[in-house]
């Protein structure tokens, strides 16, 4: 892929058009989530049991599973954009995915996944979703735990040293793409873990929010 390479102007108005909504939306969960601690409970449990135990003795021992989780984002948005995974290698220190060449919109998809989509975690609601609700909690220790990864994954690895965010001319776009699908997939995740939720209302739910933010702010515009 170019060093140079330009999203395009299409990306940029999507980005600008659909963070704000994920702001509002994020906003809304959070505000919801509020009224449901206990809903989080083991979440958050499990989040502080991986950083704990990362720092105390798993201490970078993980690298290649840290590599195998960023190489299989890569493999895994490219065949949801419909390209061809030519092959897949992860080491202890670096990895790399072949796959079928593509346009912007799958270029910027495939590039930035690793960065921003907590893959294993929606696995997890995805198998939660059709649990037993007496089960749950086992299912929201392992969510939180992965979690826990990708929050310790996605610092360690998002930075300009990463080739994916070279290659961008301009390093305001991957940042704010990362961002803004950082703060949509911590919004779905929110939603999902809310009671009588799963993953699949989540997305129903999140998408349905943004729809009545935008007709109330078209209310607003109107109104005066």
């Amino acid at each position: 892929m170019s060093d140079t390479f330009s999203p395009g102007i299409w990306w940029w108005l999507f980005l600008a058009l659909f963070s704000p909504l994920v702001a509002v939306g994020l906003v809304h969960a959070v505000i919801a989530a509020v009224g449901f601690p206990m809903s989080y409970l083991w979440l958050a449990v499990g989040v502080v049991a991986f950083l704990l135990f990362n720092r105390l003795l798993i201490k970078g021992k993980d690298d290649f599973i840290r590599t195998f989780s960023h190489e299989t984002n890569h493999a895994v948005a490219s065949l949801l954009m419909f390209k061809k995974v030519h092959s897949f290698h992860a080491g202890t220190d670096s990895g790399v995915v072949y796959h079928t060449a593509g346009g912007r919109l799958s270029t910027v998809v495939i590039a930035l996944a690793p960065y921003c989509l907590p893959l294993f975690s929606y696995a997890l609601l995805l198998v939660r979703a059709v649990m037993l609700p007496q089960y749950f909690w086992i299912a929201d220790i392992l969510i939180g735990v992965t979690i826990g990864f990708y929050i310790s994954v996605f610092r360690q690895q998002t930075g300009s040293h990463q080739v994916d965010i070279q290659q961008f001319n301009m390093r305001l776009f991957p940042y704010w793409y990362i961002v803004t699908f950082l703060a949509f997939n911590a919004t779905i995740i929110v939603v999902s873990l809310m009671p009588d939720k799963n993953v699949v209302l989540a997305f129903a739910d999140t998408f349905v929010d943004y729809w009545r933010t935008v007709v109330g702010l078209f209310n607003t515009l109107l109104v005066k």
